[in-house]
């Protein structure tokens, strides 16, 4: 009997133990995997919010230079007293659109090369998780076979040696 109860003891520090391993393996090899794509979509979002900002500058910018170039008016809407228009707001405005158009450019690059990325790898990023998640729970179902068997036995002799005495 005191076999018996050791053995049920072992048994179950043992599938705790590898109940605590299944968690830890399911935590990094099927979460974790799920985490860094989102985390990864995250990104993308951030760089479309950001294009987005870069985009209102630039329109802004173009606004800008088409109203300074629409003649020799100034800010107020009249005429420069010299007859010239200034040239000083409208460089600014015109480095203002260059400077937000490049990096609009640069973001629709980024954002292209990323989604482009996330779509080769969309297969992958499902399959692997999934696999993950079979091979863990085949591996916990043949530990707990091998934990289970020895204690089998050891019921098997408790019940040849008669057992408990019943009244």
């Amino acid at each position: 009997r005191d076999a018996l109860i050791a053995d049920l003891a072992d048994t179950e520090r043992q599938l705790e133990s590898a109940k605590q391993r299944v968690v830890e393996r399911i935590q990094s090899e099927v979460c974790g995997r799920l985490d860094e794509r989102l985390e990864r979509h995250a990104e993308v979002r951030e760089t479309a919010r950001e294009r987005q900002r870069w985009q209102g500058i630039a329109a802004a910018a173009r606004r800008d230079v088409a109203r300074l170039r629409k003649g020799l008016v100034g800010e107020s809407g009249l005429l420069a007293l010299s007859g010239v228009a200034a040239r000083g707001p409208l460089k600014q405005a015109e480095t203002r659109l260059s400077e937000s158009a490049r990096k609009v450019a640069e973001l629709d690059e980024t954002l292209l090369t990323t989604l482009h990325r996330l779509q080769e790898e969309c297969l992958d990023a499902l399959r692997q998780p999934w696999a993950a998640l079979a091979q863990i729970q085949a591996e916990f179902f043949t530990m707990q076979q091998a934990s289970w068997t020895p204690l089998a036995e050891s019921f098997g002799s408790y019940a040849d040696c008669g057992g408990p005495q019943r009244r």
